[in-house]
């Protein structure tokens, strides 16, 4: 499966801060103001079931991996085939999870290898950067599911609480 992330950056020559990622393809978008925290919508229509929350400061129970763990994203239940649609505006780009500074990074995990998105690429909130793949082997127990994560300052951030549509 492909992994697509979207940072947000600051608008003032910021466009250029975000630099990597490890064979994923990204977005780098930008608030209308310096310093404004983006408003986020949410990567998937209606209403969607959390199948493995957010938590990152105690452990949950994982039951892909039959173990407590913290975690840094959550699954969302999404029938294999469903669209994601980008949370902000941006443009695709190679990014370092590591050098986005005061930038925000948004993460889609588990999606089909065929993404609707290229490097280089601008993305509108809201438009298809593709479409949920079946599970791997490692996230069969939790069923077909979408993986979104947030960071603000390189800092793991519940994307529940920060969408704008958030169920």
């Amino acid at each position: 499966s492909k992994t697509i992330e979207i940072a947000q950056a600051e608008q003032q020559g910021e466009a250029e801060k975000t630099k990597e990622i490890k064979e994923t393809k990204e977005t780098k978008a930008q608030p209308a103001r310096k310093n404004e925290q983006p408003v986020f919508a949410a990567p998937l229509e209606g209403k969607t079931k959390v199948v493995l929350a957010y938590s990152t400061d105690h452990a949950i129970y994982d039951p892909t991996l039959e173990q407590y763990r913290t975690n840094a994203s959550v699954s969302l239940s999404a029938k294999k085939g469903t669209e994601v649609k980008a949370a902000a505006d941006g443009v695709v780009k190679e990014v370092k999870k590591d050098a986005h500074g005061e930038d925000w990074l948004t993460t889609y995990g588990q999606l089909a290898d065929a993404v609707a998105v290229k490097e280089g690429e601008s993305v509108k909130q809201g438009q298809r950067i593709g479409t949920v793949a079946a599970p791997t082997k490692y996230g069969v127990a939790l069923g077909e599911h979408l993986i979104f994560a947030m960071e603000q300052n390189g800092e793991p951030q519940n994307p529940m609480e920060k969408m704008k549509t958030a169920e």
